[in-house]
């Protein structure tokens, strides 16, 4: 049973209604209705107050770690034939919609970029074709949709080292996202364009790019992402102090999101302090403090959730990368094995990427 479905049936069994229940977890009606439904994912957080005031004794905190549920056959008809202008598009279709792209990412935090990219790109296709056959606010809300979608696919070829399809992908979101007023959006497009510069070393470019998403009217976790992303290319401009300073404000903005989930957008699902603290680590890396980096992504590793196996990998390979900088050679090797066997089964390009360049670091004759 999905998180959504255990919630609905304990909301069920008290009797309550959405508003109802709402009203005592001090969560918004439409918040509720997306976690029932799987458009947006609960954090941890929320599936501890939803516990305490169901009684639940841990039920919902254990759904956390259920199996994916993917959407039931009747959805996927029903979107097909919406798709193929055999009845028109409804709110319930967009929901569907919105549930087929949470289901993508969460697989995508465990199974990698490269098993998700096909049925993405196909899902695109079918979100576009709904959104031809829609009018009004309906239409208005699958371009919003749509250019969720194309951010992500952005960060599929990404994360597949493919810089060309990257930036098309990533070109084609913002320019939906500004039809659709979404700011949060484009500033999260911006900042994954930062984090694409960043990569490539063009460290100026990062924080031009990141400076450009924190002047968004966007939502404080997504600018929580944004000032993360400053941060890292402040850093590697050696700019020290400017980037722990954006570190702090990431961590205050972050709080802010923490409190207050309901007005996150659905693609806001990992603002967590684990996060932050790799960051943060790997702007110690930049700054030369390896020793202080090392330890914040050990710590880090140990809390990350076992279903974030691609993540998982990268923080591995970036703690063999500041091993190597450190003169741990024999730590680098290790990490580097560990990391290698995550990456190959997530198809990580930008991770194997990583994990060669702490091999270098660690043997530089061989």
């Amino acid at each position: 049973m999905s998180f959504g479905n255990a919630l609905k049936d304990l909301r069920s069994s008290h009797g309550l209604s959405l508003r109802a229940l709402a009203q005592r977890a001090h969560y918004s009606r439409s918040y509720l209705h997306e976690l029932e439904t799987g458009r947006k994912p609960p954090t941890h957080d929320v599936a501890e107050r939803l516990d305490r005031v169901l009684d639940a004794g841990g039920r919902l905190v254990a759904h956390l770690s259920a199996p994916i549920q993917r959407l039931p056959d009747w959805a996927d008809e029903r979107v097909g034939a919406v798709s193929t202008g055999r009845c028109r598009p409804d709110p319930t279709v967009v929901d569907q919609l919105g549930q087929a792209l949470a289901v993508q990412r969460s697989l995508e935090d465990s199974v990698g970029a490269r098993a998700v990219l096909l049925p993405v790109l196909g899902q695109i296709s079918t979100v576009q074709a709904v959104r031809g056959n829609a009018d009004g606010p309906l239409h208005d809300e699958l371009l919003s949709l749509e250019s969720q979608y194309a951010q992500f696919a952005g960060w599929l070829y990404q994360d597949q080292a493919d810089r060309s399809a990257m930036a098309q992908w990533y070109a084609r979101a913002l320019s939906q996202a500004t039809e659709a007023c979404d700011p949060s959006m484009v500033a999260s497009i911006l900042s994954m364009r930062s984090n694409a510069a960043w990569s490539a070393g063009d460290h100026r470019r990062a924080v031009t790019l990141a400076e450009a998403s924190c002047r968004q009217p966007a939502t404080p976790g997504t600018l929580a992402l944004s000032q993360q992303q400053l941060a890292r290319g402040l850093a590697a401009a050696g700019e020290r102090d400017a980037s722990l300073r954006a570190l702090d404000e990431a961590e205050h903005l972050l709080d802010q999101a923490r409190r207050q989930p309901d007005r996150e957008p659905a693609w806001i699902y990992f603002h967590d302090p684990v996060r932050l603290q790799m960051q943060r680590a790997l702007c110690l890396r930049e700054a030369g403090d390896h020793q202080a980096a090392i330890g914040l992504v050990e710590a880090g590793l140990r809390d990350l959730p076992a279903s974030y196996t691609r993540d998982r990998g990268s923080y591995l390979a970036r703690l063999a990368v500041t091993y190597a900088l450190s003169g741990e050679r024999d730590g680098a090797r290790a990490t580097a094995a560990q990391a290698r066997v995550l990456a190959e089964a997530t198809g990580s390009t930008r991770t194997l990427a990583e994990i060669a360049l702490a091999v270098r670091l660690a043997d530089p004759v061989a």
